[in-house]
């Protein structure tokens, strides 16, 4: 009796692994079709609309719009803090620094995107500036470089996956005030 179930599970193991049917994955060789050029321009373009779209979203509809570029289980890696997952942590761990005065003002801008043959995967890179006001009430500047990872939704929407922002500059002292913040 033991042998039979153990023989059983077994088999159902194997099947499920692939076992005993047709290998689904496409044959080794020939890559899929190169998409012509003018369509990866487009998905190309239509990335770096949606990195600027986010930016400007930021500064028209305020820190509450953070995160609904993130795909639902996306996340950034910040540093000094590690990874932050989930559009609710994202939003919460953005509305801690903008009430804090850590970020009073944030601003990127893509550089260039890449996408898959494919069209469902991109990124963009990019620069960022970032103002607030230090532990000690001194306002501060942070330049970096950004990379996000795109995903594209079902419905065509592009939203980010994964964020890693990286200084490229230690705080600076600003001598006046930021022109521009958070709404």
């Amino acid at each position: 009796m033991i042998r039979t179930t153990l023989a059983l599970a077994m088999v159902g193991l194997l099947y499920g692994c692939g076992m005993g049917e047709a290998d689904p994955s496409p044959p080794v060789g020939d890559p899929p079709p190169e998409p012509d050029s003018g369509q990866m321009e487009l998905w190309k373009l239509k990335l770096m609309l949606a990195d600027r779209a986010s930016n400007n979203d930021l500064h028209r509809s305020g820190p509450s719009s953070w995160s609904t570029v993130f795909a639902p289980g996306g996340s950034m890696i910040r540093p000094g803090v590690g990874e932050i997952r989930g559009q609710d942590a994202i939003h919460e761990a953005f509305m801690e620094d903008v009430y804090s005065g850590a970020v009073a003002d944030l601003t990127w801008s893509p550089g260039r995107a890449e996408v898959s043959r494919a069209g469902d995967l991109g990124y963009t890179v990019g620069q960022y500036l970032a103002t607030g006001v230090d532990s000690t009430g001194v306002r501060t500047s942070v330049r970096g470089m950004y990379v996000r990872l795109w995903v594209r939704q079902a419905d065509g929407n592009w939203k980010v996956e994964m964020e890693i922002r990286n200084p490229v500059t230690e705080p600076e002292v600003m001598d006046e005030p930021t022109s521009g913040h958070v709404p």
